[in-house]
Parts: C-alpha cells; structure tokens; sequence
C-alpha cells in the first residue's frame, strides 16, 4: 500500500508532542570562507516518552506492523478498548514508530465515531500474521463509521489518477470502482442509473483497490472501460441484479 501523509503525521504526532518546547541544543562550529570560526545551535532530536498523552492513543503490535492512532478526544477506556482489537500472540508496542525509513507507517483506513478519529496503519514486516484490514472490519462492525481516506484532499478519485473513477453510497455501502478514458463518467453512469440511494462518496476508503475491505459483486468489461460492483456489509442482491443488468447492456466477464 503506498504511503499516505496523513497516516505518517498521525503516527508521528505523538512524537511531535512529546518534543515540542525543548530547550536543549546541540552546538556546532563552522569556519567561514574568512577564516571566522561561528557557533550555530541547532535543536537535539526529541526523544518521545512512553505513554501517549492522555487524550491521544497510540495501540500497536509489538513490531508495529499495524498501529491503531487516536490523535485527540480519546475518551478514558478508549485505548484499552483498542488493544483488544490486536492479536494477543503478536503483542503490544512500548514504544512509537521511530520515523525511519524502515518505520514509515502507510495508510490503512480511516474511521470516525461521535467525533472521535481512529487511523489505522501498517509498517510491512516480514513474517507478518497481522493483517490491517481485518482490524478496520471488525471495527466496523463495532460500529465504526468507514470514512474516505484524504489523500486526494476530498477531489475525485478521477482527478487525482487519471483514468480511474469511483462512486459509492453512504457508509460505502454500494460502490462502483472503474477504469475508461472518460474517467468520472463511466462510474457516474452505473451509480446514477442504478444505485437507489444518493453518491456519498468520490474517494477510496482504502488504498488503491477497493475489493481488498469490499465484497466484489462482479468485474465487467466493454471495449477498453471496466468497472467491479462493489458491496461492504452492503446489498448483496441488489448489487447482483447491477451485474445482470450491465451484462444485458453489453459489459461482460473479463476473459481468463
């Protein structure tokens, strides 16, 4: 999954805190062109302490391969109640991602509950039994709320990647994700022909390919467009008659 900024400032910012209002200072010298010797200080890298603030949490597995950040309005037994979302055989974090290369944490999902913000995001490890998504279900089914990740700023899917479209209703619920040289307009056409409910949502919930958190009800192609219909604890019936339907109006299966 390819990294995000958000998810990299929502893993960090406790970090960012924990540093803010140092006052140590590393003093360096450097010799001018005329010989002049200059002392400069320059702020020493913070070092972040363990816990997380209080109204914050930062619940992750021991190796952080998934990390589950609340970034304000944590409510008192939030975290605890986070920590039963992680496997017990792969263990809690004592520590914060360090922001290294090999530490920068890639969006996973977003989700939001009564104005409270869960990000939830992945370092790649080897040997990983952990898998992010599962965590972003089950809180959704916890009565988390999926929301569009932010990469794109809120623009359509279209605008920030060229030839891709997507479309989905409330709670993505239903949702159409495709590929044609007119880009939005393909996935406006089937939403708008055959969704009941209203658009809520022209951005991803998760990175890249939506099928891996949804339910594909089908992939269809015509020509050089594609699109899949999509469930996520959804209409699964309705989603398959926008199959039939398409398949009646020239789309069929990809070919093997």
């Amino acid at each position: 999954m390819a990294p995000n900024c958000r998810a990299i400032l929502a893993a960090l910012l406790v970090v960012a805190v924990a540093g803010c209002g140092a006052d140590d200072r590393a003093a360096t010298e450097h010799t001018t062109t005329d010989g002049i010797v200059a002392e400069v200080e320059s702020p020493e890298p913070a070092v972040p302490t363990w816990p997380p603030p209080e109204g914050t949490c930062f619940v992750a597995t021991e190796r952080l391969e998934v990390m589950l950040f609340v970034a304000e309005d944590a409510s008192p037994g939030l975290c605890t109640r986070l920590e039963t979302y992680i496997p017990e055989d792969a263990g809690l974090a004592s520590r914060f991602a360090n922001g290294s290369e090999e530490e920068t944490p890639s969006v996973v999902c977003d989700l939001g509950r009564e104005g409270v913000r869960i990000d939830v995001t992945e370092i790649l490890r080897d040997g990983s039994r952990v898998d992010p998504l599962d965590i972003c279900d089950a809180l959704v089914r916890d009565g988390w709320e999926l929301l569009p990740l932010d990469e794109n700023m809120g623009a359509g899917l279209s605008e920030d990647q060229d030839g891709l479209c997507f479309s989905a209703t409330g709670h993505f619920a239903l949702q159409v994700y495709g590929e044609s040289p007119r880009g939005q307009a393909v996935c406006d056409d089937v939403s708008q022909r055959y969704f009941r409910d209203p658009i809520a949502h022209l951005t991803l919930p998760v990175p890249d390919d939506p099928s891996l958190l949804a339910d594909l009800a089908c992939e269809l192609e015509r020509g050089n467009e594609r699109v899949q219909i999509l469930t996520f604890h959804g209409p699964r019936a309705t989603a398959a008659r926008i199959c039939k339907s398409l398949q009646r109006e020239g789309w069929r299966l990809p070919d093997l």
